[in-house]
């Protein structure tokens, strides 16, 4: 969603995102981060929603690389070590 600010102003949300407005321009707002926008005073643009600017995209998921099929499956763990046997009755160490 595009929103308008009156003012140039960096807006830093709740979500972490920062979020770049020059005044009067119409600016990409991600979902998560309209509800901080609006609150703060942003108004719906009338331009049309396009792709987001670059540096206003969301970050990819850490979490969801990992689970995708093109990431590297985990390295399984080392196999033990045999326990050292014990020595038998009257025999030294």
């Amino acid at each position: 969603m595009k929103l308008v600010l009156p003012f140039d102003h960096v807006l830093a949300t709740k979500s972490g995102l920062a979020i770049d407005f020059k005044a009067g321009v119409p600016t990409y707002v991600p979902e998560i981060a309209v509800a901080d926008a609006l609150a703060f005073g942003a108004v719906a643009s009338d331009e049309a929603d396009d792709a987001p600017a670059p540096g206003n995209q969301l970050p990819q998921d850490p979490v969801e690389n990992e689970q995708s099929p093109e990431a590297p499956a985990p390295e399984a763990p080392a196999p033990e070590a045999p326990a050292p046997e014990a020595p038998a009755e009257g025999e030294q160490a």
